[in-house]
C-alpha cells in the first residue's frame, strides 16, 4: 500500500532514558518511552532523528528545570531505535486500543513526557498532539489519500469514541477543514521554550543558564 501522504512520514520511537544528577551519579529509567510521530520523509535518517529526540528531551528539561529551580538533574537519553508506521493500521482496530493505537493508552499513563505524539514540520519545528489528535490526523491522511471515505472515516470515529460520544465522528467531519488545519500546525505557545531546529550543542542537557 502507498503511503497516504507521500511527503510525510510516520514512525515510532522507543527511548531509554536515565536521570542524569548533578553530581554525577545516574539513575536509570526502567519503562522504555515510546513517542509518536508525523514528520517530512526527509527528516527520517539517524542524524535528523538525534537532533530532534535530544532538542524535545532538551526542551522538556527546561520545563522541568523552571518548574524546579532548586534540582539540577536531568533527563538524558541512552539510545533509541525507530519503527515505521503505515497509517493504513489503525484501520485494523477491533475495539482494542492497545493494538492498533497504542499511543492513545501511553497518552493517559505518561509521566514527564510533554505528550507521546508529535507533529513535525518542514523545517524541524514540533509540536505536541494529544492520542486522540493523532488518531484524528492519521484519518484526514487516510480520507485525504482516497483509502477511506468519508463515512468510513465517521464511523471510525462513532465507535471510538462511543462510550461518552457516539456520535463524535458526524461532529469532528463537519469540521475537518478547519480541525486538519490545527492539526497540521506549529503553535506558538507562551511561555514553553522551544530549541531552535538544529541549534547546537546536540544534547539533551544539562540546561544552559540562558534558556532559565
Amino acid at each position: 500500500m502507498n503511503q497516504a501522504e507521500p511527503n510525510r512520514f510516520w514512525a515510532r520511537a522507543d527511548l531509554t532514558c536515565c536521570l542524569r544528577m548533578a553530581n554525577g551519579g545516574t539513575s536509570p529509567d526502567t519503562r522504555t518511552r515510546s513517542w509518536h510521530f508525523e514528520m517530512p520523509v526527509g527528516a527520517h535518517t539517524l542524524e535528523h532523528w538525534q537532533e530532534l529526540l535530544y532538542r524535545i528531551v532538551y526542551d522538556t528539561n527546561v520545563g522541568l528545570r523552571r518548574r524546579e529551580p532548586g534540582d539540577a538533574a536531568w533527563i538524558d537519553v541512552e539510545g533509541f531505535t525507530v519503527t515505521r508506521i503505515d497509517p493504513a493500521s489503525i484501520l485494523e482496530w477491533n475495539g482494542n486500543t492497545a493494538e492498533a493505537m497504542p499511543w492513545i493508552e501511553l497518552d493517559r499513563s505518561r509521566i514527564w513526557e510533554p505528550a507521546v505524539c508529535f507533529y513535525v514540520n518542514e523545517v524541524g519545528r514540533y509540536d505536541v498532539m494529544t492520542g486522540s489528535d493523532f488518531t484524528e490526523l492519521l484519518l484526514y491522511r487516510l480520507v485525504n489519500a482516497g483509502f477511506i471515505n468519508s463515512s468510513q472515516f465517521i464511523d471510525f470515529l462513532n465507535r471510538l469514541f462511543s462510550a461518552r460520544e457516539p456520535e463524535a465522528g458526524v461532529r469532528i467531519f463537519a469540521n475537518a477543514r478547519e480541525r486538519f488545519a490545527n492539526l497540521t500546525v506549529v503553535r506558538e505557545l507562551a511561555g514553553v521554550f522551544r530549541k531552535t531546529p538544529g541549534a547546537g550543542p546536540i544534547a539533551c542537557g544539562p540546561v544552559l543558564p540562558q534558556h532559565l
